[in-house]
C-alpha cells in the first residue's frame, strides 16, 4: 500500500505515532498492524503467519489467532506508545515529536514466540 497510496495519507493512518494519537486518529493503534513497507516485507510475514499461525489455529481454533493478533497489535502499540511517551521523548530535542512505528513484523515474532511456550507446556 505504501507505494500505492500516497506517503501522507499512510503515516497518518497506518503507523502509530504521538502525532497520530493527539489528533484523534485512535485507529492508528490497529492499523499499524497491517502495514508493510514492500511487498518483500508482506510476503515475509505471510509465509511466517502460515507456517506458525496454522499451528495455532489448528490447537486453539482461528477465533483465538484472531484474538492474539488483534491483541498484541493493541498491545504492542500501547507499549510502544509508553515507552516512547515516558523514556524517549524526554531525552530528544524539542521540535520533532513523529516518531513512527509499523508492527507487522513483531506480532508474527509474538505468534512465533507463543507456539515456542506453547510447545514447552
Amino acid at each position: 500500500m505504501w507505494q500505492v497510496l500516497p506517503q501522507d495519507f499512510m503515516l497518518k493512518n497506518f503507523t502509530i505515532s504521538m502525532d497520530n494519537l493527539q489528533c484523534g486518529r485512535i485507529h492508528t493503534i490497529l492499523t499499524c498492524a497491517f502495514s508493510h513497507l514492500s511487498m518483500g516485507h508482506l510476503a515475509s510475514d505471510m509465509i511466517n503467519l502460515f507456517c506458525f499461525g496454522s499451528s495455532i489455529g489448528r490447537v486453539f481454533g482461528p477465533e483465538f489467532l484472531l484474538k492474539l493478533y488483534v491483541s498484541g497489535a493493541i498491545g504492542g502499540s500501547v507499549c510502544y506508545m509508553l515507552h516512547y511517551a515516558y523514556l524517549v521523548s524526554p531525552f530528544k530535542e524539542q521540535g520533532n515529536s513523529s516518531k513512527e512505528a509499523l508492527k507487522a513484523p513483531r506480532l508474527v515474532s509474538l505468534v512465533r514466540h507463543f507456539i515456542m511456550c506453547s510447545l514447552m507446556f
